[in-house]
């Protein structure tokens, strides 16, 4: 019995542990009605960022589900920066 216990308990951390495999963070510079959103993500601690870049609603509180909104995907830009140029301009710069 005391073997099936810490067996279960065993199986019970792992599995709480990999709930949550994905480090994420979200930012979004806002223009009137529209805004560029930037979302980062790490997944099971891989040292390699995906960022995808996206215009959405202003008043959108989601990430963009819709390909058509999203203009850049990409991994592990070093300084990146996000900012509106103008109405329907976006500049995107990072380091080399």
């Amino acid at each position: 019995m005391q073997k099936l216990t810490t067996c279960a308990v065993f199986c019970l951390v792992i599995a709480l542990a990999s709930c949550n495999p994905t480090e994420e963070t979200v930012s979004a510079v806002e223009n009137g009605p529209f805004k560029a959103v930037v979302r980062s993500q790490e997944f099971h601690h891989s040292g390699s960022r995906n960022v995808d870049i996206c215009v959405a609603q202003t008043s959108s509180r989601k990430f963009p589900k819709v390909k058509m909104q999203c203009f850049l995907r990409g991994f592990d830009f070093s300084g990146l920066t996000v900012k509106w140029r103008g109405p329907r301009e976006i500049d995107v710069s990072f380091e080399c």
